[in-house]
């Protein structure tokens, strides 16, 4: 649900994992262009009967909850693009009624299948209980889909701290507790609109531990890296290398590192939660915590 460019990758995926893939697009050209494009069938609400095991949702934020519970509707299961929503409004209800229907639904996080950042997670221990956090992610937004026009895009309208929460998102799987307090400022560069923030700095305290991240869509460079500081040494990583640096002194290497792993990886274990009734690795409650958040840092 959704033909743009999350939407096309997805579908992709799907389809070099063996899955029969629909797609359904508002934007009618969008939708032919994926379908000339990949080969899959157009999908029709009204007139589409066969069972569909699971809506991939990957429209504008504001669509997320109404196509969530399109789903429910269809007793199907449920993934859900990056932030969950962009509101609160209705959220609970969708999680309530897709529990009582024991449908699954996962929310793409897909950093978390970054494997250089699964193996940092697995290996926190090693520099003790975290004290300090750094995030930080700037990229410019006219080059992130360069054939469109950047103005009217969903970035533009619901700005950069809800659709750069990857950042939010690793610091409470890094550290799950929420902060006691979140502080923010924002800055509005670029004049896209009163809701689109282009550049932030939140602050989470923690009492014991503090983090801080840095988002924008001003920088030319691509940057997208953390620091996470322990008692007993440091980790960083940064997205353009394959090197993981710990203590600052030992490394681990990942040669066969794409940008695409993590949405792959994160397609098939979506599929394996489904065929084994298993939880996601990003489930939708995690995903309302961090959304939860997002809105108040958005609030300055």
């Amino acid at each position: 649900i959704g033909c743009g460019s999350i939407g096309r990758r997805h579908a992709k995926n799907l389809l070099s994992l063996g899955v029969n893939v629909f797609c359904f697009d508002r934007d009618f050209a969008k939708m032919e262009s994926l379908v000339k494009d990949l080969g899959v069938t157009p999908y029709e609400f009204k007139s589409h009967h066969e069972k569909i095991d699971a809506f991939i949702i990957c429209t504008p934020p504001e669509y997320h909850i109404p196509f969530a519970n399109e789903a429910i509707e269809h007793n199907s299961h449920i993934f859900i693009e990056k932030p969950l929503s962009d509101s609160l409004d209705n959220i609970d209800y969708t999680i309530e009624d897709a529990k009582s229907k024991n449908l699954i639904i996962q929310v793409g996080y897909q950093m978390r299948f970054d494997s250089r950042i699964q193996w940092i997670k697995s290996i926190l221990d090693r520099i003790g209980n975290i004290l300090s956090m750094q995030f930080t992610f700037g990229q410019y937004l006219p080059n992130w889909h360069p054939t469109e026009d950047y103005r009217k895009s969903y970035t533009a309208e619901i700005g950069i701290i809800l659709d750069a929460s990857h950042e939010i998102d690793l610091a409470l799987w890094f550290y799950p507790k929420l902060p006691l307090s979140v502080m923010s400022q924002i800055g509005r560069a670029m004049n896209l609109g009163p809701e689109c923030e282009d550049m932030a700095n939140i602050l989470f305290d923690y009492g014991n531990a503090i983090c801080n991240i840095h988002l924008d869509m001003i920088n030319q460079k691509y940057t997208r890296n953390f620091q996470l500081i322990g008692p007993g040494g440091t980790i960083t990583w940064d997205y353009s290398s394959p090197v993981v640096t710990v203590f600052e002194k030992n490394t681990l290497k990942y040669h066969h590192f794409t940008p695409n792993d993590p949405y792959l990886d994160e397609m098939f274990s979506f599929i394996k939660c489904i065929e084994d009734k298993a939880t996601p690795l990003v489930t939708i409650q995690e995903a309302k915590k961090v959304l939860v958040i997002a809105l108040k840092a958005k609030g300055g």
